[in-house]
Protein backbone atom coordinates (compact mmCIF):
# COMPACT_ATOMS: atom_id res chain seq x y z
CA UNK A 1 0.00 0.00 0.00
CA UNK A 2 1.51 3.25 -1.13
CA UNK A 3 0.35 6.79 -0.33
CA UNK A 4 2.38 9.49 -2.07
CA UNK A 5 1.57 12.15 0.55
CA UNK A 6 2.55 9.84 3.39
CA UNK A 7 5.77 8.89 1.64
CA UNK A 8 6.58 12.56 1.14
CA UNK A 9 6.17 13.54 4.79
CA UNK A 10 7.21 10.36 6.63
CA UNK A 11 10.76 11.67 6.73
CA UNK A 12 9.70 14.77 8.69
CA UNK A 13 10.43 14.58 12.42
CA UNK A 14 7.78 16.97 13.82
CA UNK A 15 4.38 18.41 13.03
CA UNK A 16 6.01 21.84 12.66
CA UNK A 17 8.33 20.50 9.94
CA UNK A 18 5.38 18.91 8.13
CA UNK A 19 3.42 22.17 8.38
CA UNK A 20 6.35 24.22 7.04
CA UNK A 21 6.77 21.86 4.11
CA UNK A 22 3.05 21.91 3.31
CA UNK A 23 2.91 25.69 3.57
CA UNK A 24 5.91 26.22 1.31
CA UNK A 25 4.60 23.72 -1.21
CA UNK A 26 0.87 24.54 -1.33
CA UNK A 27 0.50 27.83 0.51
CA UNK A 28 1.11 30.01 -2.48
CA UNK A 29 1.84 33.68 -2.39
CA UNK A 30 -0.64 35.99 -0.70
CA UNK A 31 0.54 38.89 -2.86
CA UNK A 32 -2.14 38.07 -5.42
CA UNK A 33 -4.88 38.22 -2.80
CA UNK A 34 -3.48 41.46 -1.37
CA UNK A 35 -3.42 43.07 -4.81
CA UNK A 36 -6.99 41.97 -5.47
CA UNK A 37 -8.26 43.36 -2.15
CA UNK A 38 -6.44 46.68 -2.60
CA UNK A 39 -7.73 46.92 -6.17
CA UNK A 40 -11.33 46.47 -5.01
CA UNK A 41 -10.80 49.14 -2.34
CA UNK A 42 -9.33 51.62 -4.82
CA UNK A 43 -12.00 50.97 -7.45
CA UNK A 44 -14.85 51.65 -5.03
CA UNK A 45 -16.91 54.70 -6.04
CA UNK A 46 -20.07 56.08 -4.48
CA UNK A 47 -23.08 56.61 -6.75
CA UNK A 48 -26.25 58.68 -6.56
CA UNK A 49 -28.57 55.71 -7.10
CA UNK A 50 -27.83 53.85 -3.84
CA UNK A 51 -28.37 54.96 -0.23
CA UNK A 52 -25.31 56.48 1.42
CA UNK A 53 -25.47 54.20 4.47
CA UNK A 54 -25.39 51.10 2.27
CA UNK A 55 -22.35 52.42 0.41
CA UNK A 56 -20.59 53.35 3.66
CA UNK A 57 -20.99 49.75 4.87
CA UNK A 58 -19.52 48.46 1.63
CA UNK A 59 -16.54 50.82 2.00
CA UNK A 60 -16.00 49.76 5.63
CA UNK A 61 -16.00 46.11 4.54
CA UNK A 62 -13.42 46.84 1.84
CA UNK A 63 -11.21 48.60 4.41
CA UNK A 64 -11.60 45.65 6.79
CA UNK A 65 -10.53 43.29 3.99
CA UNK A 66 -7.38 45.34 3.36
CA UNK A 67 -6.56 45.40 7.07
CA UNK A 68 -7.20 41.66 7.41
CA UNK A 69 -4.51 41.03 4.79
CA UNK A 70 -1.98 42.49 7.23
CA UNK A 71 -1.64 45.86 5.53
CA UNK A 72 -1.65 48.81 7.89
CA UNK A 73 -3.52 52.00 7.14
CA UNK A 74 -4.27 54.95 9.43
CA UNK A 75 -7.84 56.15 9.90
CA UNK A 76 -7.10 59.56 8.41
CA UNK A 77 -6.03 57.88 5.16
CA UNK A 78 -9.21 55.78 5.21
CA UNK A 79 -11.31 58.92 5.66
CA UNK A 80 -9.48 60.91 2.98
CA UNK A 81 -9.90 58.11 0.44
CA UNK A 82 -13.63 57.93 1.23
CA UNK A 83 -13.83 61.71 0.88
CA UNK A 84 -12.49 61.36 -2.68
CA UNK A 85 -15.10 58.68 -3.41
CA UNK A 86 -18.10 60.94 -2.64
CA UNK A 87 -21.08 60.97 -4.98
CA UNK A 88 -20.85 63.46 -7.86
CA UNK A 89 -23.79 65.44 -6.42
CA UNK A 90 -21.86 65.94 -3.16
CA UNK A 91 -18.99 68.00 -4.60
CA UNK A 92 -19.88 71.02 -2.46
CA UNK A 93 -19.88 68.91 0.71
CA UNK A 94 -16.57 67.27 -0.26
CA UNK A 95 -14.94 70.64 -0.89
CA UNK A 96 -16.23 72.00 2.42
CA UNK A 97 -14.81 69.02 4.34
CA UNK A 98 -11.49 69.18 2.46
CA UNK A 99 -10.94 72.76 3.57
CA UNK A 100 -11.40 72.04 7.27
CA UNK A 101 -8.26 72.48 9.33
CA UNK A 102 -8.83 69.34 11.40
CA UNK A 103 -8.09 65.91 9.95
CA UNK A 104 -11.18 63.73 10.16
CA UNK A 105 -11.08 60.11 11.22
CA UNK A 106 -13.25 57.64 9.35
CA UNK A 107 -16.06 57.55 11.93
CA UNK A 108 -16.19 61.37 12.09
CA UNK A 109 -16.49 61.56 8.32
CA UNK A 110 -19.22 58.91 8.33
CA UNK A 111 -21.10 60.96 10.94
CA UNK A 112 -20.87 64.04 8.69
CA UNK A 113 -22.10 61.98 5.75
CA UNK A 114 -25.13 60.66 7.63
CA UNK A 115 -26.03 64.17 8.76
CA UNK A 116 -25.64 65.49 5.21
CA UNK A 117 -27.84 62.74 3.79
CA UNK A 118 -30.52 63.38 6.42
CA UNK A 119 -30.47 67.11 5.64
CA UNK A 120 -30.71 66.48 1.90
CA UNK A 121 -33.67 64.13 2.38
CA UNK A 122 -35.39 66.69 4.62
CA UNK A 123 -34.81 69.46 2.04
CA UNK A 124 -36.08 67.24 -0.76
CA UNK A 125 -39.28 66.44 1.16
CA UNK A 126 -39.79 70.10 2.04
CA UNK A 127 -39.38 71.18 -1.59
CA UNK A 128 -41.81 68.46 -2.74
CA UNK A 129 -44.37 69.62 -0.17
CA UNK A 130 -43.83 73.24 -1.20
CA UNK A 131 -44.29 72.35 -4.86
CA UNK A 132 -47.54 70.50 -4.16
CA UNK A 133 -48.86 73.43 -2.08
CA UNK A 134 -47.84 75.92 -4.78
CA UNK A 135 -49.49 73.81 -7.44
CA UNK A 136 -52.75 73.90 -5.51
CA UNK A 137 -52.48 77.64 -4.92
CA UNK A 138 -51.79 78.35 -8.58
CA UNK A 139 -54.69 76.17 -9.65
CA UNK A 140 -57.14 77.80 -7.26
CA UNK A 141 -56.04 81.35 -8.19
CA UNK A 142 -56.67 80.63 -11.89
CA UNK A 143 -60.14 79.33 -11.05
CA UNK A 144 -60.91 82.47 -9.03
CA UNK A 145 -59.68 84.73 -11.85
CA UNK A 146 -61.85 82.96 -14.39
CA UNK A 147 -64.85 83.12 -12.08
CA UNK A 148 -64.26 86.84 -11.43
CA UNK A 149 -64.03 87.59 -15.15
CA UNK A 150 -67.25 85.67 -15.81
CA UNK A 151 -69.07 87.51 -13.03
CA UNK A 152 -67.88 90.92 -14.27
CA UNK A 153 -68.78 90.08 -17.82
CA UNK A 154 -72.18 88.80 -16.76
CA UNK A 155 -72.99 91.91 -14.68
CA UNK A 156 -71.92 94.19 -17.48
CA UNK A 157 -74.34 92.64 -19.97
CA UNK A 158 -77.36 92.92 -17.64
CA UNK A 159 -76.85 96.57 -16.70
Amino acid sequence: MSDPMFDLFVVQKSAKDIWSTLESRYGGDDAGQKKYVVGKWLQFQMTDDKPVVEQIHKYENLVANVLSEGMKMCEILQANVLLEKFRPSWNDCRNHLKHKKKDLKLQELISHMRTEEANRLKDKLASQNLNSVNANLVESSFVNRDRTKQEKGHKGKNS
